[in-house]
Protein backbone atom coordinates (compact mmCIF):
# COMPACT_ATOMS: atom_id res chain seq x y z
CA UNK A 1 0.00 0.00 0.00
CA UNK A 2 3.06 2.07 1.09
CA UNK A 3 4.18 2.07 -2.67
CA UNK A 4 1.53 2.13 -4.66
CA UNK A 5 0.07 5.14 -2.70
CA UNK A 6 3.65 7.12 -2.74
CA UNK A 7 4.36 6.25 -6.42
CA UNK A 8 1.55 8.47 -7.50
CA UNK A 9 3.38 11.77 -6.34
CA UNK A 10 0.05 12.26 -4.74
CA UNK A 11 -0.60 16.19 -3.45
CA UNK A 12 -2.00 15.16 0.37
CA UNK A 13 -2.30 16.49 3.65
CA UNK A 14 -1.39 13.28 5.92
CA UNK A 15 -1.56 13.22 9.87
CA UNK A 16 0.89 10.49 11.19
CA UNK A 17 1.84 8.91 14.70
CA UNK A 18 5.09 8.12 15.62
CA UNK A 19 5.52 4.64 17.34
CA UNK A 20 6.31 7.39 20.71
CA UNK A 21 2.91 8.59 20.50
CA UNK A 22 3.49 12.19 18.78
CA UNK A 23 0.83 13.14 16.25
CA UNK A 24 2.55 14.93 13.71
CA UNK A 25 1.04 16.32 9.97
CA UNK A 26 2.34 17.67 7.37
CA UNK A 27 2.15 18.21 3.43
CA UNK A 28 2.89 15.27 1.03
CA UNK A 29 3.60 17.54 -2.49
CA UNK A 30 6.41 18.28 -5.07
CA UNK A 31 8.97 18.62 -2.72
CA UNK A 32 8.26 15.48 -0.77
CA UNK A 33 9.78 12.37 -0.45
CA UNK A 34 8.65 9.05 0.61
CA UNK A 35 11.13 5.89 0.44
CA UNK A 36 10.02 2.81 -0.79
CA UNK A 37 10.89 -0.71 -1.39
CA UNK A 38 13.60 -2.28 -0.89
CA UNK A 39 14.82 0.88 0.99
CA UNK A 40 12.86 1.43 4.81
CA UNK A 41 9.73 3.54 4.89
CA UNK A 42 11.10 6.86 5.59
CA UNK A 43 9.19 10.23 4.89
CA UNK A 44 10.05 13.71 4.10
CA UNK A 45 7.11 16.05 4.00
CA UNK A 46 7.41 19.29 2.81
CA UNK A 47 5.85 21.38 4.93
CA UNK A 48 4.85 20.34 8.87
CA UNK A 49 1.57 21.62 9.93
CA UNK A 50 0.06 22.69 13.76
CA UNK A 51 -2.17 20.41 14.87
CA UNK A 52 -5.14 21.58 17.14
CA UNK A 53 -6.10 19.96 20.68
CA UNK A 54 -8.57 18.02 18.48
CA UNK A 55 -5.55 16.64 16.21
CA UNK A 56 -7.04 18.66 12.94
CA UNK A 57 -4.50 21.01 10.96
CA UNK A 58 -4.65 24.13 11.71
CA UNK A 59 -1.93 25.70 9.77
CA UNK A 60 2.08 25.33 7.92
CA UNK A 61 5.00 26.19 10.13
CA UNK A 62 7.52 26.90 7.22
CA UNK A 63 9.34 23.75 7.06
CA UNK A 64 9.84 20.40 6.10
CA UNK A 65 9.11 17.21 8.08
CA UNK A 66 11.25 14.25 8.11
CA UNK A 67 10.11 11.02 9.86
CA UNK A 68 12.52 8.19 9.97
CA UNK A 69 12.54 4.61 8.91
CA UNK A 70 10.65 2.76 11.87
CA UNK A 71 9.41 5.82 13.65
CA UNK A 72 5.71 5.53 12.05
CA UNK A 73 3.47 3.75 13.70
CA UNK A 74 0.10 4.87 10.78
CA UNK A 75 -0.53 7.25 8.96
CA UNK A 76 -3.64 8.95 7.52
CA UNK A 77 -4.90 10.64 4.32
CA UNK A 78 -6.54 14.39 5.56
CA UNK A 79 -9.41 15.42 3.62
CA UNK A 80 -8.92 19.26 3.02
CA UNK A 81 -11.49 20.84 4.94
CA UNK A 82 -12.48 24.22 3.45
CA UNK A 83 -10.62 27.24 3.23
CA UNK A 84 -8.84 26.16 6.72
CA UNK A 85 -6.52 24.41 4.65
CA UNK A 86 -4.44 25.90 1.95
CA UNK A 87 -2.29 24.01 -0.65
CA UNK A 88 1.18 25.67 -1.83
CA UNK A 89 2.75 25.62 -5.13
Amino acid sequence: AWDDFFSERPTAYLRLRTTDGTLLAGLFAKKSYAAGFPQEPDLLLEEMWELDENGELVRSLGYPLYVAAGNIAWIEIVPQQGDEIEETA
